[in-house]
């Protein structure tokens, strides 16, 4: 099965990495990444940061969770972790993670956080790429 996430889509997310239970067997990330030398790569949710939100602070007092601005976008959003991946991430067992996003490869711990759960192989990129979703 591919289960590709791009768009809005990617506002779900957080909440579908929690729920995959092993259903999956490749897993493609298409979306906007970084890197910051406190938590390593992270991968934007597009959730809006709202720091009113418990669940949100308590994922960033945790480093499971960083705000992050991208380019040509006014608002903050919530950017995910290897700690995230870590501790909510289950059932990836066999899975191929495609991380099509900038910098997912700045370090090894985002891919170490898939590979610990589960995950055969993990791909990311090391700078910053750009990609086109095409829908027919």
């Amino acid at each position: 099965r591919l289960r590709c996430v791009t768009g809005v889509q990617t506002c779900a997310l957080p909440i579908w990495l929690k729920e995959l239970g092993g259903k999956q067997q490749l897993l493609i990330w298409a979306g906007h990444g970084g890197y910051n030398r406190k938590t390593g790569s992270v991968l934007d949710t597009g959730i809006d940061s709202d720091l009113s939100d418990k669940s949100q602070l308590i994922d960033i007092k945790n480093d499971r969770a960083t705000i992050v601005n991208v380019a040509g976008d006014p608002d903050s959003h919530l950017a995910i972790t290897p700690a995230f991946v870590k501790r909510y991430v289950r059932g990836m067992s066999g899975s191929v993670v495609y991380l099509c996003a900038c910098s997912t490869g700045g370090d090894s711990q985002l891919a170490d956080a898939f590979l610990d759960n589960g995950a055969t192989a993990v791909f990311g990129n090391t700078g910053s790429i750009s990609h086109v979703i095409e829908n027919h």
